[in-house]
């Protein structure tokens, strides 16, 4: 008999709030274990489906650094990172496709600093690695700034609110969701064995492609419970929300809930 091979699984996972919990008595530490075991004896057995694992990440690749010595993070097989900008094989490797990508979209830093400081007076810069080529950051605290801006911003530019706090404008080529798309296809992988995970706003773009499987942590900023709650019954199928398991115990949940991880 002709056994057809399982589609090999993706799991696509923010860091901070989602596969790392820092707010866990270990900083999550644990429940980050677990899942990496269950991702590697998954790949072992017979029918040999490793996982395919990528970051996507608001962090720009020096915090995700950063992070990754701290907690000590496996290496991924592809990190996006700087709210969807900048895609790196092998966590290091720059893919000039997606920057080629981005430029021809249009893009311009200083005009959109200038409609900050018009339409987000109270906004302050982020540090400096958190300026990248195709990503401004600041931290803001009034929603109704952040709203005006998105109304200003030039259709080229998107703006991303996340948490009540982060500010980023990007590309409108670049977010979390694109930037996998992207990912997604240039790895062969299939939208509808992959996995994508979050636990606020600027994941919400991720979790909404079409086909794919999505984990919404239980300990989830508002606005992506809100989400969640806000979808159909067709679409909140293809989710896994959960308030009692948090970060990686919750993306371990979902792999299994939808039969991503071989047992």
């Amino acid at each position: 008999s002709i056994s057809m091979a399982p589609l090999r699984a993706t799991l696509a996972t923010d860091l901070d709030g989602t596969l790392v919990d820092h707010a866990d008595s270990d900083g999550g530490r644990t429940a980050l274990q677990t899942l990496f075991a269950a991702l590697s004896s998954s790949s072992s057995s017979g029918a040999s489906r490793a996982v395919t694992v990528i970051y996507n990440t608001g962090r720009s690749p020096t915090l995700y650094a950063d992070l990754a010595r701290e907690v000590s993070l496996p290496p991924p097989d592809v990190l996006i990172c700087s709210v969807g900008t900048e895609v790196l094989r092998q966590g290091k490797d720059i893919d000039e496709t997606w920057e080629a990508h981005l430029d021809e979209g249009g893009w311009d830093a200083q005009l959109i600093r200038t409609l900050v400081e018009t339409h987000a007076p109270s906004a302050t810069p982020q540090q400096a690695s958190e300026q990248r080529k195709h990503k401004l950051s600041w931290k803001l605290y009034v929603e109704s700034e952040a709203n005006a801006l998105a109304d200003a911003v030039p259709s080229w530019a998107r703006v991303i609110f996340s948490t009540g706090e982060d500010l980023d404008v990007v590309p409108s080529r670049a977010g979390k969701g694109n930037a996998l798309a992207f990912v997604l296809r240039e790895v062969g992988a299939d939208a509808s064995t992959t996995l994508c995970c979050g636990d606020s706003g600027n994941d919400m773009l991720m979790l909404g492609l079409p086909d794919v499987r999505g984990c919404v942590v239980g300990n989830a900023a508002a606005e992506l419970v809100s989400w969640f709650q806000a979808l159909d019954d067709d679409a909140r199928q293809r989710v896994f929300y959960d308030p009692s398991l948090r970060g990686a115990t919750a993306i371990l949940a979902a792999m299994k809930a939808f039969e991503l991880l071989l047992t």
